[in-house]
């Protein structure tokens, strides 16, 4: 009798299969990035947050993260950064790796400390058209270069 069982660990339906549960299990290890759209408006600087959370992230509806802190800096030559502006998050309910604490954040103005966000660093005046980052650390991380 002739054996017509699929050896699914030789198909490619079967290598597609184990291929799709290893990138989730290494992507369920650690959280999706954090990403920031960055806008000026009447001569402010808007960072919008969101995160995707899921298997495939471009399918996953955004979600809002949760921020330990915002950092505003200029990268400086030989990989030296100065920073401009840096605020922390103060009280919430979620630790952060044990070492702080984090809150839902979705859009802030740089240069203002958020509600429940302590401001470390004052603004530093940035010239026009300096090229700056801002960064974003908390269950996930983030960040943004533009001109200010």
């Amino acid at each position: 009798m002739r054996n017509t069982a699929v050896d699914v660990k030789r198909s490619p339906v079967g290598i597609l299969i184990t291929c799709l549960l290893m990138t989730a299990l290494l992507n369920g290890c650690s959280p999706p990035p954090i990403d920031i759209t960055v806008t000026k408006v009447d001569g402010r600087v808007i960072a919008k947050l969101e995160q995707k959370w899921g298997l495939i992230a471009w399918l996953s509806d955004p979600k809002v993260p949760c921020v330990e802190y915002v950092r505003l800096q200029e990268n400086l030559p030989y990989g030296k950064q100065r920073t401009l502006w840096r605020a922390k998050a103060t009280n919430a309910a979620e630790k952060v790796d044990n070492s702080g604490t984090c809150i839902q954040l979705s859009e802030f103005t740089v240069g203002v400390a958020p509600k429940g966000f302590v401001e470390e660093t004052r603004l530093v005046p940035v010239p026009p058209n300096t090229k700056v980052e801002i960064q974003i650390y908390g269950i996930g991380d983030g960040n943004n270069r533009f001109f200010w």
